[in-house]
């Protein structure tokens, strides 16, 4: 987080809000403002909980202009426009893998906020098919971008 932090754009008059639960130290001295919780995010329940009651409540207080989901599923409650990260469909691929009620929330939740979203962008070419093909997502800024 430090560095994909540090190689944001500071001279193009935007700010960035950053939602964490981590130490935020790193943000000193950019356009950068951290806004840290407590929720112990890490448990599926409370993230889920967090990103669609607080994580919209808190954007708003802060006045963002646009949510940057980096995990598959932007809150339902957000009226502020979205881009997402959609890093790989495993839940569908691999349905084994993954608890039915996960798989159920991931299925929809992404498919929901991919069709909703400004932008989608996924980390591979076939992860961009995969977006497209089955969750219907025929978002023209649709794209993939490499990590790095």
């Amino acid at each position: 987080m430090p560095r994909c932090c540090a190689n944001l754009p500071a001279d193009m008059g935007m700010e960035y809000v950053l939602f964490t639960r981590h130490e935020a130290a790193f943000c000193s001295g950019r356009a950068l403002t951290a806004v840290p919780t407590t929720w112990p995010t890490e448990k599926r329940m409370v993230r889920i909980a967090w990103e669609q009651l607080a994580w919209p409540w808190q954007a708003r207080q802060q006045k963002v202009e646009l949510l940057h989901s980096m995990a598959f599923v932007t809150p339902w409650l957000s009226r502020c426009p979205a881009v997402i990260t959609v890093y790989d469909l495993s839940f569908l691929h691999f349905p084994e893998s993954f608890p039915a009620s996960q798989r159920g929330y991931l299925t929809t939740q992404t498919r929901r906020s991919c069709q909703r979203a400004r932008r989608v962008i996924t980390i591979s070419q076939s992860g961009r098919q995969d977006v497209h093909r089955f969750l219907v997502c025929h978002c023209p800024a649709l794209m993939w971008c490499c990590q790095g």
